[in-house]
């Protein structure tokens, strides 16, 4: 089983590795958690073209649930055919596409080589016309997520400024540092302005610092986040591989004092 796990998320790295898309991991935090990762991709849309939201969520309500909608068809029925798999993208308003993979990601391991392949393969083609994928790792524990939310090159947290959105993240950082990761981008949602988003990451990175040893890779607010804070946070290494210090332009190295 351990062999057949490696496999295929070397399988995923590589395919998260071919652009376009660009490939992100997202951690929501937050009773927004939700209606926030549907925020973040509605404005990457506006900012860098089309989007898709690959929800894994395995450990957690889907989006669409979450929203009180029903559960949509999974990546898992692409088994039969290509043609099949396309009609599993949901078109939402503003250039985001919707893609269920809770099923398959917990049916992965389990499938014999030939059809984890051809399910691999669906999940490729759906992927080649978007700018962006988000794999959305819903608001449960990710400390058991599925090789599609460990592959990604880049991670972030969507960070509710709240008490819970604090809690959560710590939470959400543990968990990424399981997965190897000793970087990730933040981006907050709520707030009554920058100056109080900037005291909660102030905050947040002390935290991660004193307990993960786990950088800030950059941040920004949901509601002015464009292409460029988003490239700056997610491009290149993509906080996989470990290196000493603070980030340069890093927010802060102490926490901060507010209480949340």
């Amino acid at each position: 089983m351990r062999e057949i796990l490696g496999d295929q998320a070397g399988t995923l790295r590589r395919l998260f590795r071919q652009r376009p898309p660009t490939v992100c991991t997202v951690f929501s935090t937050g009773a927004g958690w939700a209606d926030h990762t549907m925020r973040l991709a509605r404005r990457l849309a506006r900012r860098s073209g089309p989007v898709l939201v690959v929800d894994e969520a395995v450990s957690s309500q889907t989006l669409p649930e979450a929203a009180g909608a029903g559960r949509t068809a999974d990546l898992l029925s692409a088994l039969g055919s290509t043609e099949r798999a396309i009609r599993l993208l949901v078109a939402l308003p503003g250039g985001v596409s919707y893609l269920n993979v809770k099923a398959a990601a917990l049916a992965l391991p389990l499938l014999d080589e030939m059809r984890r392949e051809r399910l691999l393969r669906s999940f490729q083609t759906l992927l080649r016309p978007f700018e962006t994928a988000l794999v959305h790792a819903g608001r449960g524990d990710a400390a058991d997520a599925s090789a599609f939310l460990t592959s990604a090159p880049s991670a972030v947290v969507l960070a509710e400024l709240s008490a819970d959105g604090v809690r959560e993240a710590l939470g959400r950082a543990q968990d990424a540092t399981l997965h190897g990761r000793s970087r990730l981008g933040v981006v907050t949602a709520g707030g009554r302005d920058a100056a109080e988003a900037e005291a909660f990451v102030r905050e947040l990175q002390g935290i991660w610092w004193r307990k993960l040893s786990l950088r800030v890779a950059g941040w920004s607010r949901l509601e002015t986040l464009d292409a460029r804070a988003w490239q700056a946070m997610t491009g290149e290494d993509g906080g996989m591989a470990k290196s000493p210090g603070w980030p340069s332009g890093a927010v802060g190295t102490k926490a901060g004092t507010k209480s949340w």
